[in-house]
């Protein structure tokens, strides 16, 4: 009987950390639906740009050492690896109604 391969998960896009008061997390939206796919037993790669740098040395690292593939990051010796504090995740379908994509859009308001 023949072995079937496990489906192929691409996340194509963010790859960067995820900075918090006292920790930073590897992060990006296609970066962790790569994660998560692999660890629901498909093949998650990874298809993005770090810098040529440690921080970039360090997510490479960390997603083999979790099972994905890395062959589909480039290094980029001009900018640094990404990082981010405070972001807004949302989907590309949200922006199709006019209505909704005003909403993302327009400036946020502070929470009190």
């Amino acid at each position: 009987m023949s072995q079937v391969e496990a489906p192929i998960v691409v996340g194509l896009g963010e790859l960067l950390w995820d900075c918090f008061a006292d920790t930073r997390r590897p992060g990006g939206a296609p970066a962790n639906v790569a994660f998560q796919a692999c660890q629901l037993g498909c093949q998650g790669i990874v298809c993005s740009r770090v810098g040529r740098d440690d921080l970039g040395d360090q997510l490479i690292d960390f997603l083999a050492g979790q099972g994905l593939a890395t062959d589909w990051i480039q290094r980029d010796a001009r900018y640094a690896t990404g990082t981010v504090c405070e972001a807004v995740c949302f989907g590309t379908l949200a922006q199709r109604g006019p209505q909704s994509r005003r909403a993302i859009r327009v400036k946020p308001i502070a929470c009190a």
